[in-house]
């Protein structure tokens, strides 16, 4: 049952009462255990005269490893942490082991001495008493405990001493349990003791740990205002409201006054305080009708060792350790006075910013009526301030958009009377000034609001865009316009076909008309670029004084134009197509003394509803436009989908379309045909031309004479040409890994890439990128294409040399130039065209002319490479002549590159 203590209402629970309990007698268990030793010991000595000596020492053994087992009872229990939820546990193990003990100490009065004389059994009778009593000291915490312990060995021992006959055995026995009540009701009372010493303890405890918590939370307290006053930036002090001395100061107060710690403390505050003012506040802060806890709160100046700081003070009246005291506080308000006076300095800088900006601008209060307007406004509104001033903005500003001529007066109405919604009238605006004149504006509003988000009125600038508007207006018209011609350029031509597709129903018909000029690259060449652009503005005006209200006339791109007729029948727009070209075909261009002929070539797709996309019209009429120049130039050719010429120029196209895709799927391929010198003068390495191959559908490689036509008809040579460059540069970096020695590879450069000049600057980049020695490559160029570009040709191989690369010029003699233009080309080899090698031995001519090739090549120290060397008797032929290297499949069949390699690696 609960055990109620002294202090009113408090109870202790069993629950509490036996862990307490267990955890005194096991706290106590091993000196008992110790004494038990002993004790045994004793009776050892005793009994041994009168008791069997083996039975004597089992009964010694037996209580000796059961005190070892309380021992380690005990030291498991002191170890466990949850030994309160395993306390069933250790309770049983408990009551087992004092069971176990009261049985062993009943053995010597029941079984060793059953026959001793009386005086051994009051001897022993007197012992077992004293072990029982004893145990009080360490079992009376728990009761129960003592009782089990206590009434086991009293009843065991009375029992065995009843069965035996004489009156001394009597009297023990009744002794026996005559003493249980007895030592049953101590024991109770001790149990009480020590439930009485547990709650007392457990207040005391409870107590202290109160006492100690609120301590703490009272250290804390103080430790907290202590940090905080230390931390705050907020001078704070207390001060004897008698005399005005300091008590207690901050260090921000020491910082603020710039004393030492402790500086000021005992010292009159009002010293502080600027002599213009320290009477006033003196008479203030030392007003003797101040009630306690009345606050006080004024600004002044304080003279410091840091200068004069205006202070801003609060303070109220309170006790501090017992004395009339001021607590104050003061905050440094310097920057905000000097904001203050920044913010007049900067408001008249504001005034006269506004006053000389170009802008107008133009200010409202709440209620939308004009307080101020600078003078730029003042000259795009023709008005003054003195006018306008209290008048409704919406009433002064008449704004209209100029693609729509909407007034926006409602709207500015609107925006007045809540200026934080968001400005946006959309379009173009325009300011319609008193005189009735138009000026082109930007107009941006803004509202004033404080930081409560209250509105107190609004800005409106107005910016007169005129100049803007007119050149972006000239931009569009840049932007959509040939800036040559002045015609639409492709870009636009192909926005406003897409509209007129999209527009267009069944019954209508158009016409697109593909316009090519001939002999256009004639005047470029003799009369040059100039020449060229005039003539292309003269076409273009002259072409234009033909075109109909509807018609839209377009410069595609150099000498490409292109008329897109709507709702015009096939049959109108065959014959003005006549009249186009005739118009051409009369046309005389004079240039520099000189008269040009021209014409030009006519492509005519007829465009219906089912004609298709936009590019699917212009490659119509661009197929038949180059069927008409094939054809013999200066005609009409119409698009008809089953014309045999057209079918091959759709397969034309088909290429093209593939090459595009393989340049961008990354579907081509390099091999490699070794270079063999004839002379063992010669460095010996690895030489080799790299060769292209495009990778088919299925796989299969694509022989370059199948695409390169098509490849230079569409300009698509720089990206190959690209390619070709970036992926032999990274076999080079490959072949590095395991070749050592000279190596060489030939790469083909074609006219389109060497008129372009982004692509010298991409080789140069390459090279950089994979870090390949310029001495590794050597550029080829074919003799038509140096001499037809010798100032581009030149320039690429002049840079090109500079760093190192080898070059060569391909398929020499096969032109018509003499060899004089070779001094100017700085060349390291000539490649004879295959023409030449292929009769040598059948045609004496051809080896008269490879022996004078390489006579010039000895002289000019050029080295010479003959092609097309296909079998030993002209490989043996070209030994004679002189030449330096061979090439062809006689000495190696091309191959892929990485085949090459892997071969090359595997002889390495």
């Amino acid at each position: 049952m609960p055990i109620k203590t002294g202090r009113k209402n408090t109870v202790l629970t069993d629950e509490y009462l036996r862990h307490e309990r267990l955890e005194l007698i096991f706290d106590s268990a091993r000196s008992n255990c110790y004494i038990t030793f002993l004790l045994v010991l004793v009776f050892v000595f005793l009994l041994r005269p009168v008791a069997p000596s083996g039975e004597l020492l089992v009964w010694a053994i037996s209580l000796t490893v059961l005190s070892f087992y309380r021992i380690h009872l005990t030291s498991r229990f002191l170890e466990d942490p949850e030994k309160k939820r395993h306390f069933r546990y250790w309770k049983s193990r408990l009551f087992y082991s004092l069971a176990l003990a009261a049985t062993l100490w009943a053995v010597p009065a029941t079984v060793l001495v059953r026959n001793a004389d009386t005086t051994t059994q009051l001897l022993i009778a007197w012992f077992v008493g004293s072990v029982v009593l004893g145990s009080m000291t360490t079992l009376g915490a728990w009761f129960s405990a003592f009782a089990l312990f206590s009434c086991l060995c009293l009843s065991l021992n009375g029992i065995g001493t009843a069965f035996r006959s004489g009156q001394s055995q009597l009297i023990l026995t009744l002794a026996f349990f005559l003493f249980q009540p007895v030592l049953l009701v101590a024991g109770r009372l001790m149990g009480r003791v020590y439930d009485r010493s547990l709650v007392i303890r457990r207040d005391n405890l409870q107590l202290v740990q109160r006492l100690k918590v609120e301590s703490e939370k009272a250290q804390a307290g103080e430790r907290r205002f202590a940090a905080l006053a230390n931390a705050l930036d907020v001078a704070l002090f207390v001060r004897n409201r008698e005399n005005g001395t300091v008590l207690y100061a901050n260090p921000a107060a020491e910082r603020l006054v710039g004393s030492k710690p402790g500086g000021w403390i005992g010292r009159d505050i009002h010293e502080l305080v600027h002599p213009e003012e320290r009477d006033l506040v003196r008479s203030i802060a030392m007003d003797p009708n101040r009630k306690e806890g009345e606050h006080l709160s004024f600004e002044t100046r304080l003279v410091t060792s840091n200068g004069i700081v205006w202070g801003h003070v609060t303070s109220t009246i309170s006790q501090y350790e017992g004395i009339p005291s001021v607590f104050g506080a003061v905050m440094d308000i310097t920057p905000r006075k000097k904001a203050e006076q920044q913010l007049g300095l900067e408001k008249e800088k504001a005034q006269a910013t506004l006053t000389s900006i170009a802008d107008g601008v133009l200010t409202t209060d709440k209620d939308g009526a004009i307080e101020f307007i600078n003078p730029a406004a003042e000259n795009l509104l023709a008005t003054s301030l003195e006018q306008i001033r209290g008048r409704r903005l919406e009433d002064v500003l008449s704004l209209r958009v100029e693609e729509t001529g909407r007034q926006l007066k409602a709207e500015l109405a609107r925006w007045v009377d809540d200026p934080r919604i968001p400005w946006k009238p959309g379009g173009n605006l325009i300011l319609m000034t008193p005189e009735g004149g138009d000026i082109p504006v930007e107009v941006t509003g803004s509202p004033i609001v404080d930081q409560q988000e209250t509105s107190h009125g609004a800005v409106l600038a107005l910016k007169d865009v005129s100049e803007i508007r007119s050149l972006t207006r000239l931009l569009a018209f840049q932007a959509s316009h040939d800036p040559l011609t002045g015609l639409v350029n492709r870009r636009e031509f192909e926005v406003e076909f897409n509209h007129l597709l999209e527009s267009k129903n069944g019954a209508d018909e158009h016409a697109l008309l593909f316009i090519d000029l001939d002999q256009f690259k004639l005047v470029n060449d003799r009369g040059g670029h100039a020449a060229g652009d005039e003539l292309l503005r003269q076409i273009g005006d002259r072409m234009s004084s033909l075109m109909r209200q509807d018609d839209l006339l377009a410069r595609l791109g150099g000498d490409e134009f292109a008329v897109l007729m709507k709702n015009c029948p096939l049959e109108v727009a065959q014959r003005r197509a006549e009249e186009l070209r005739k118009l051409l075909r009369d046309f005389n261009f004079s240039w520099g003394g000189h008269t040009f002929e021209l014409g030009g070539s006519f492509g005519l797709a007829v465009i219906t509803s089912s004609s298709g996309t936009v590019q699917e019209i212009l490659s119509a009429a661009d197929m038949a436009c180059y069927v008409a120049k094939e054809q013999g130039r200066n005609r009409v050719q119409v698009y008809q989908p089953d014309d045999e010429s057209l079918m091959a120029q759709r397969g034309q196209m088909d290429w093209q379309q593939r090459l595009q895709q393989a340049l961008k799927e990354d579907r081509f391929a390099l091999f490699t045909q070794e270079v063999h010198p004839l002379s063992k003068r010669i460095q010996p390495g690895f030489r080799s031309e790299i060769l292209l191959r495009m990778l088919g559908d299925d796989g299969s490689y694509i022989a370059p004479g199948m695409f390169l036509g098509t490849a230079e008809r569409y300009r698509l040579m720089p990206d190959i040409d690209r390619w070709v460059v970036r992926n032999t540069l990274h076999a080079l970096v490959e072949l590095d890994r395991f070749l050592t020695g000279f190596r060489l590879f030939g790469i083909n450069i074609s006219a389109q890439s060497l008129n372009e000049p982004e692509f010298l600057p991409y080789v140069l980049e390459q090279f950089d990128h994979f870090e390949i020695p310029f001495s590794s490559v050597c550029f080829e160029l074919t003799e038509t294409t140096a001499i037809s570009n010798l100032d581009r040709a030149l320039n690429f191989l002049n840079t090109l040399r500079d760093r190192g690369c080898l070059l060569s010029l391909d398929d020499f003699g096969s032109g018509v130039s003499s060899f004089s233009y070779l001094k100017h080309l700085p060349l390291n080899s000539l490649k004879i065209d295959g023409s030449f090698v292929r009769d040598i031995r059948r045609h004496p001519q051809d080896r008269a002319v490879v022996e004078s090739i390489c006579q010039v090549g000895k002289v000019m120290g050029i080295r010479t490479v003959a092609e097309h060397v296909e079998n030993a008797e002209v490989l043996s032929t070209l030994k004679e002549v002189g030449v330096d290297f061979v090439q062809g499949y006689a000495v190696h069949k091309p191959e892929p590159l990485t085949d090459w390699m892997e071969r090359l690696k595997v002889r390495e």
